[in-house]
């Protein structure tokens, strides 16, 4: 199935999963949307984004999540978040990726591959709520219980 520009004139969206948590996404521009099996992939020029439909219970856009900026990331580095799994590719070779806990605590720094990619769960790390930056990218995710 190709893309599709999703006409929402707002640039934040939420999703509500099944377990009733909430997760919020800051776009700069409309997302394309496209659907693959059990995958639902939200696109923009500089982010991407990824999601299991298994786990949606709801989405919609609202005009402003949270006091966090929009994502915005380097064109080539996208991100993907399922079941507590967060995978990165497009980084530079060593390049820092950082796990903050909602206090602003450094929880964990992970070197990216030298395919400049990272794969890491966030089952075992204290919290459920966690900013993820990157030299370009910061985001705001919600552990599943």
């Amino acid at each position: 199935m190709g893309w599709v520009t999703f006409a929402a004139a707002q640039n934040t969206l939420v999703v509500v999963q099944k377990n009733g948590q909430c997760i919020k996404f800051g776009f700069e521009e409309k997302p394309e949307i496209q659907f693959a099996d059990t995958v639902l992939t939200f696109k923009s020029e500089q982010t991407t984004l990824t999601l299991s439909c298994n786990e949606i219970e709801k989405m919609f856009f609202e005009d402003s999540a949270t006091a966090l900026d929009p994502v915005t990331a380097a064109p080539k580095e996208h991100f993907e978040y399922v079941q507590n799994r967060l995978s990165l590719s497009g980084l530079k070779e060593g390049q820092r990726v950082a796990v903050y806990g909602i206090d602003g605590r450094l929880l964990r720094s992970f070197p990216a591959d030298a395919d400049g990619t990272l794969s890491f769960s966030v089952d075992s790390m204290e919290g459920s709520v966690f900013i993820v930056r990157t030299n370009e990218l910061s985001v705001k995710i919600l552990k599943n219980q």
